[in-house]
C-alpha cells in the first residue's frame, strides 16, 4: 500500500509529464476571449475544455453587472461574513432563493461550501457513505468531518444494492447515514440514479442525501436549478450543493437546504463561512444579473441550444459507433475511453494538432487503465466545430490507443462495452521473430528447461510449482484456489528469451497495508468475509518471493524489449479472460532499471515492495556468523540467542528426514495459525491445511521441527517449512508456540536453524523473505530493494482502503 509521500510523488510525476507535453497546465495567450476559441502556443484552438455550458461568462449583462458593482462598491469587501456582508449579498441570495425555491447559503466556492456545510450538519453519531466517483472536494470535506468521529466509507460507483445493504447495517448503530453523490459526475459524464435514490430516502428514515450538482447547474432543470431538481423535487432529507462558476457563468457556490433551521445552522456554524473571505463585489454583481436571466423565459432558449449541441454530438458518435463513448448523452460532459494513460495523452495531443483543445482524463481522476478524452459542450460551439471534433476523434482514436500499448478491443472491454467487430483483433503471439508459448500447468513444459531458467529464482522450480498446483488447484477453497499461467517467449530457433509465471488468486487489498489499517478492515470482514478482496493476476504466487523474471539477454536488448511487450499483451489478455481487474508484476529488483522503465512506460504504477531479507555466504558456524555482525548485533546474539542454543532439539520432516507422525500435521498447523493470527504484517488468507502434508512428501521441500530438548517426545514448539533451490535455502512460513518466544527465544532459534540447515545442505544463501526485518538483520541478512508494478481497471478497493487508512491511528500494530 502506498503511503502519502509515495502518492504525492507519483502525482507529481504524472502532472509533470502532462505539463511537459503541453496538454495540461497551459496558459491562454488571448488578449480578448470569444468563448469559442483559446490561444495556446501561438495557435487558436476550438475550446472544448470550458465548463461555461450556457456561455454566460461573456454576456454583456453579466459584464455590466460586474462593472457597476465595482464602481459602486470597489474591488473587494475585506471583512469576514461573520461580521459584515456586502449589500449585494442580500440581492443575490434573494434571487438564488427564487431559483431553488428553498433556503440557501452562498459560499465563495463549491469546495468551501462543502467545508462549511458538512461540519455543521454531520456529527460523531453519523456515518458517511461516499460514492467512489463523488467529486474530490466532497471527499476532502468528508475526511475533515471524519476527524470529529463520524464514520466514513467508500462505495462502488452507483452501486445502490451495496448502498442499501450498508444503510440497513449502519442504521443499527448510527444516528444518520449520509450518502454523498454527484448529480453529474465530472470525469465520466454520467448521472446519479436520482429516482432510485429518492426511493431509498422514502424507505429509510435515517438516510440523508448530500449531492453536488456543479456540472448540472443552469443547462438543465426548472429556472436552471440543475439535473437533480429536474429529476426529483427537493426532499426534506436532502442537501444540494452546486456551483455558480460553470453553467451559471460567474463564481461562487450555493448550498440548498431543506429547511430554515438547517440554513441558519450552516450559515452561523460553517467554518469556511466564518473564517474565509466573501465573494467580491464584481462577482456578486454578475451573480445578480445571471440570476435574473435564470428567472426569465430566456433560460428555456439557452437550455434548448445546449441540448441541440448535445444531441448533435452524441448522434454523430452513435452513428459512427467506432469509439467507446462512456459518458451519458444526457449531459454536456463527453468522455471517450482510451484505456492506458499514454493513449489518452496521445489522443489529446493529436486533437490539439487538429485545432481542438480538450482534456486528458487520467489517474488519479480516472483509473490507470480507464483513462480517456474529456470534452465539454457549450453554447459557444458551432455545429461545424462539433462535427469536425467527432471526425478527428474517429480518425485518431485507433492509432492513439495502439500508441499507448493497447488494442481497440481491450479498451472497449475495459469500460464494459462490446467492441464493434471491426476493432476485434487477436492478442499478438508473434512479434519481431519471437513467439510466445503459454501453458496452464508446469506439466505442459519441459521441466529441465524450466528449471535451468528458474531454479535460482526462489521457489519457482518445477517441483515447487507442482506442489502449488496440487494444493491450490480446483479442489481448494475459493480463498486458496489459484489458476496458473506459464509464459516462455522464444526466438526463431525455439530458444527461450523470457520466462516467468503468473497466478490468479484472491488477494486482500490490505495485504501490504499497515497493521492498524488491516485490523480495521478485518473488523468489517467479520460481517463480510470478502470485503475489499479481489481476484488478482500476479507474477509468481502468494508463496513465492524474489525476482520472478528470467531474461536471456540484457533488458535493454531489442529481443528483451519485444519479449516484454509480448508478455504484457498476454498478461492483460489472460487477466481479462480470468476475470481479474488487477495485474501485478512483483519484486522487480531495483537494479533492473530497464525492466522498471518498460513497465512504467506501459502505464503500470510503481510502489516499493516490502524488504526481502537475504543472507549471503552461509557461515561455517555460529561464531563465524557472529564475527560478521556489528557490535550491537553481536551483543544481541550473546544475550538473546546463544543462551538458548541447547534448549531445542531439531528434526527434519520430509523425503530427506522422517515422515509426519499421526496427528502431527494438525499440531503444526495450529502453530502456524498462532503466527497468522498474531500478525497482520502480510495480510493474506490462511494457507490450506493440506499444504503441510503435501510438503512433507514432495521433492525439494522439508519441514524443520523444534521440540524442547528436555522432552524429545513432547509436542512441537515451533517449525518452518522450506524449499531447497539450486544455491539457496528458502524458508517460506513458520509456526510458533508463543509461550516460548519471549522466555526461551524460540523465534530466534528458528532463524538460527534456518542458517544451520542451509549449511547442512550446502547452500550458499538463505532467502529469509518478508517480515520480521529487524530479527533477520540481526542474523546478518541484508534487505534487497525491489518494486511492485500494478495496474487496475478500477481503483475502488484502493480508494476505499485509503479512506480507511486516513481514519486509522498512526503507526503499526
Amino acid at each position: 500500500m502506498q503511503g502519502h509521500r509515495e502518492r504525492i510523488d507519483r502525482l507529481d510525476e504524472l502532472v509533470a509529464d502532462v505539463r511537459s507535453r503541453g496538454i495540461a497546465g497551459c496558459y491562454a495567450e488571448d488578449e480578448r476571449s470569444d468563448g469559442r476559441h483559446v490561444r495556446i502556443g501561438g495557435r487558436d484552438l476550438v475550446n472544448f475544455a470550458s465548463c461555461s455550458y450556457l456561455g454566460l461568462e461573456l454576456d454583456p449583462r453579466l459584464i455590466e453587472g460586474a462593472v457597476e458593482a465595482v464602481r459602486a462598491h470597489g474591488v473587494e469587501t475585506s471583512s469576514s461574513r461573520a461580521y459584515l456582508s456586502s449589500s449585494l449579498y442580500s440581492r443575490a441570495e434573494s434571487l438564488l432563493g427564487e431559483i431553488f425555491q428553498a433556503p440557501i447559503v452562498v459560499s465563495h466556492t463549491t469546495t468551501l461550501g462543502h467545508l462549511a456545510a458538512l461540519p455543521a450538519l454531520i456529527d460523531e453519531r453519523d456515518a458517511i457513505l461516499m460514492d467512489q466517483q463523488v467529486h474530490s472536494s466532497v471527499q476532502l470535506a468528508c475526511q475533515y468531518v471524519a476527524t470529529t468521529g463520524a464514520k466514513v466509507e467508500l462505495l462502488p460507483h452507483n452501486d445502490l444494492a451495496r448502498l442499501e445493504r450498508r444503510i440497513k447495517l449502519l442504521a443499527e448503530r448510527h444516528h444518520r447515514i449520509w450518502y454523498m453523490a454527484d448529480g453529474v459526475y465530472s470525469m465520466f459524464g454520467d448521472r446519479a440514479p436520482m429516482r432510485e435514490i429518492r426511493d431509498l430516502l422514502e424507505r429509510y428514515e435515517s438516510l440523508r442525501l448530500y449531492v453536488d450538482d456543479a456540472h448540472g447547474m443552469s443547462w438543465c432543470g426548472p429556472r436552471g436549478s440543475g439535473t437533480v431538481l429536474d429529476t426529483i423535487e427537493m426532499h426534506p432529507h436532502m442537501v444540494l450543493v452546486t456551483s455558480l462558476a460553470k453553467g451559471f457563468g460567474t463564481g461562487g457556490g450555493v448550498i440548498v437546504l431543506p429547511d430554515e433551521e438547517q440554513r441558519r445552522r450552516v450559515q452561523q456554524c460553517g467554518p469556511t463561512l466564518i473564517f474565509a473571505g466573501p465573494i467580491q463585489p464584481p462577482i456578486l454583481g454578475a451573480i445578480v444579473e445571471s440570476a435574473k436571466i435564470h428567472l426569465s423565459d430566456e433560460i428555456h432558449t439557452l437550455q434548448a441550444e445546449v441540448r441541440e449541441r448535445m444531441a448533435l454530438c452524441h448522434g454523430l458518435l452513435a452513428e459512427r459507433g467506432s469509439v467507446p463513448v462512456v459518458s451519458s448523452p444526457e449531459t454536456p460532459v463527453g468522455f471517450i475511453g482510451t484505456g492506458p494513460v499514454g493513449a489518452c495523452q496521445s489522443l489529446v495531443e493529436r486533437l490539439m494538432g487538429e485545432g481542438f483543445f480538450t482534456n486528458p482524463a487520467q489517474f488519479p481522476a480516472a483509473p490507470l487503465r480507464r483513462s480517456g478524452l474529456r470534452f465539454l459542450l457549450t453554447r459557444h460551439h458551432e455545429a461545424g466545430d462539433i462535427e469536425r471534433l467527432v471526425d478527428a476523434i474517429d480518425r485518431h482514436w485507433p492509432e492513439a490507443v495502439r500508441e499507448g500499448g493497447a488494442t481497440p478491443e481491450a479498451v472497449f472491454k475495459a469500460f464494459g462495452l462490446e467492441p464493434p467487430v471491426a476493432t476485434s483483433r487477436p492478442v499478438r503471439v508473434e512479434r519481431a521473430g519471437l513467439h510466445l508459448d503459454v501453458a496452464s500447468s508446469i506439466d505442459k513444459l519441459d521441466a529441465a528447461e524450466w528449471d535451468g531458467m528458474m531454479s535460482d529464482k526462489g521457489c519457482l522450480g518445477s517441483s515447487a510449482m507442482r506442489v502449488f498446483e496440487r494444493v491450490f488447484g480446483p479442489e481448494a477453497e475459493p480463498e486458496n484456489r489459484w489458476d496458473f499461467r506459464y509464459y516462455v517467449v522464444r526466438d526463431a530457433d525455439g530458444r527461450p528469451v523470457l520466462a516467468t509465471c503468473f497466478t490468479r488468486a484472491l488477494w486482500k487489498a490490505d495485504m501490504l497495508a499497515p497493521s492498524t489499517v488491516s485490523a480495521t478492515v478485518e473488523q468489517r470482514r467479520t460481517e463480510d468475509p470478502h470485503f475489499l478482496t479481489q481476484q488478482v493476476f500476479a507474477m509468481g504466487c502468494l508463496l513465492s518471493e524474489g525476482d520472478h523474471l528470467w531474461l536471456r539477454d540484457p533488458a535493454e536488448a531489442e529481443t528483451s524489449r519485444e519479449a516484454m511487450a509480448m508478455l504484457l499483451d498476454a498478461v492483460r489478455a489472460d487477466a481479462q479472460a480470468l476475470g481479474c481487474e488487477v495485474r501485478v508484476f512483483r519484486d522487480i529488483p531495483a537494479e533492473e532499471r530497464e525492466v522498471c522503465g518498460i513497465l512504467e512506460q506501459s502505464g503500470m504504477m510503481p510502489m516499493p515492495a516490502p524488504d526481502s531479507l537475504v543472507l549471503d555466504g552461509v557461515p561455517a558456524d555460529d561464531e563465524a556468523l557472529i564475527d560478521r555482525l556489528g557490535r550491537a548485533n553481536r551483543r544481541h546474539w550473546r544475550r538473546w540467542v546463544l543462551p538458548f542454543t541447547d534448549a531445542y532439539a531439531k528434526e527434519v520432516v520430509g523425503l530427506h528426514g522422517r515422515a509426519l507422525a499421526p496427528g502431527e500435521a494438525d499440531r503444526l498447523y495450529r502453530l502456524y495459525t498462532n503466527v497468522k493470527e498474531n500478525s497482520l504484517e502480510l495480510n493474506t488468507f490462511p494457507l490450506p491445511r493440506t499444504l503441510i502434508p503435501e510438503l512433507a512428501t514432495s521433492p525439494g521441500w522439508e519441514i524443520v521441527v523444534l521440540r524442547s530438548a528436555g522432552e524429545i517426545e513432547g509436542p512441537p514448539l515451533g517449525f518452518f517449512a522450506a524449499y531447497t533451490a539450486r544455491d539457496a535455502y528458502l524458508p517460506l512460513f513458520a509456526g510458533l508456540d508463543y509461550a516460548y518466544v519471549r522466555s526461551q527465544g524460540l523465534y530466534r532459534q528458528l532463524l538460527r536453524h534456518m542458517v544451520i540447515r542451509a549449511r547442512e545442505l550446502g547452500r550458499s544463501r538463505v532467502l529469509f523473505g518478508f517480515g520480521a526485518s529487524l530479527e533477520k538483520r540481526r542474523m546478518g541478512a541484508r534487505p534487497e530493494a525491489a518494486s511492485i508494478y500494478l495496474e487496475a481497471d478500477d481503483h475502488y478497493v484502493f480508494e476505499a482502503l485509503a479512506t480507511i487508512a486516513s481514519e486509522s491511528p498512526a503507526g503499526d500494530a
